[in-house]
């Protein structure tokens, strides 16, 4: 099985391990950015954010 990049961040809609995508699991638990996509402990989502190695950054800079 070919492994999903999770891409964390603005309430998990862009990411394709958040289980609504067909054929494909839920991994939040799996994620270490899980916090990320909860509105509660993220409110604004990924503005202000100075985690480098999150893979939504690694992929913007790219």
């Amino acid at each position: 099985m070919e492994k999903i990049k999770l891409m964390p961040g603005y309430e998990g809609r862009d990411c394709p391990g958040n289980g609504t995508v067909s054929g494909i699991e839920c991994q939040c638990d799996e994620c270490d950015f899980l916090m990320c996509c909860i509105p509660e402990y993220s409110p604004n989502g990924c503005e202000g954010c100075n985690i480098d190695y999150c893979p939504r950054k690694e992929k913007e800079q790219s």
